[in-house]
């Protein structure tokens, strides 16, 4: 397994209100300013069906920098 799907199971191992914490922290390593995020049970369902592939192509869609950026964010490596 590799470092970002053990990142995203460790995120689906947060209670809700520290994976909403997780998830506003890494849309801001993404450049993204959401107002609010309150359907914890559709975010954790999206990540939930992640595959490996799934997250090298977000690598490569947002690059490696900004990738290590949300790992760390994730508590991953």
């Amino acid at each position: 397994m590799n470092s970002e799907k053990k990142a995203v199971e460790n995120l689906l191992a947060l209670d809700d209100e520290a994976l909403r914490e997780k998830v506003m922290m890494i849309a801001g390593a993404m450049g993204l300013r959401p107002e609010r995020v309150s359907d914890m049970e559709k975010i954790r369902s999206l990540l939930g069906t992640l595959s490996e592939k799934d997250l090298a192509n977000a690598t490569d869609i947002i690059g490696k920098e900004r990738m290590d950026e949300v790992m760390k964010k994730m508590g991953g490596t």
